[in-house]
C-alpha cells in the first residue's frame, strides 16, 4: 500500500524532493537511528536468550501481543519509510522504471507495479520459507549466531546512514 502511494506521488513529481540533500540527510539520519534501535533489540534478544526459536503462526501472534493488521501494515510502512534504500532506490532506479512505464499511459503504470509487487512478494516468501525451515535443520544455536550477526551488521548499518545522513547535512 505505502507503495502505491509512493508510486502515485512519485507521477506526481515527488522525486525531485527526495534527492534534495536536506531529506536525504533527514532520512539517513531517522534511518540510522531506526536500523541502530533494530540492531540493539536484537542484539539484546540474543544475549538475553529470547530470540523467536519457533516460527510458528501461534508463536507470531504471541510475539507480536496480538496485533490487529491494521498496526501490522503501519509497522511495515514504518520500517519501509526508515529505510534509506528504500526511499534512494524509488527516487532513483524506480523513479527511471517508472518514467519507462508512464510511456505506455495507465497500463504501463499498472504493470509496472504489479510488477514490482509480485516480485516482492516472490523474494519475500522465499526469505521467509528459508528462515522457517532452516531454523528446523540448524538448530537454536547456530539461529542465535545468526541473529547475533545480523543484530552486529544492523549496528554497522546504522553507523554508515548517519555518517552519511551527518555529510549529506554538511555536519562532517
Amino acid at each position: 500500500m505505502l507503495e502505491l502511494a509512493l508510486v502515485g506521488l512519485l507521477v506526481m513529481g515527488l522525486a525531485s524532493f527526495l534527492t534534495r540533500p536536506l531529506f536525504m540527510a533527514l532520512i539517513g539520519v531517522l534511518g540510522g537511528l531506526f536500523l541502530l534501535w533494530m540492531g540493539l533489540s536484537l542484539l539484546w534478544d540474543v544475549f538475553k536468550h529470547k530470540p523467536l526459536l519457533n516460527l510458528g503462526a501461534a508463536a507470531c501472534r504471541e510475539r507480536s501481543g496480538g496485533l490487529a493488521a491494521g498496526k501490522l501494515v503501519g509497522l511495515g510502512a514504518a520500517v519501509s519509510l526508515a529505510n534509506p534504500y528504500w526511499i534512494l532506490w524509488w527516487a532513483t532506479a524506480g523513479f527511471a522504471y517508472l518514467t519507462v512505464a508512464l510511456q505506455l499511459g495507465l497500463a504501463g503504470v499498472v504493470a509496472f507495479y504489479t510488477g514490482h509487487i509480485l516480485g516482492d512478494f516472490l523474494w519475500y516468501s522465499a526469505v521467509a520459507w528459508m528462515v522457517a525451515s532452516g531454523q528446523r535443520f540448524l538448530g537454536p544455536g547456530f539461529y542465535r549466531l545468526v541473529l547475533g550477526l545480523s543484530g552486529v551488521f544492523l549496528l554497522a548499518l546504522a553507523g554508515y546512514f548517519l555518517v552519511n545522513g551527518l555529510r549529506y547535512h554538511g555536519a562532517l
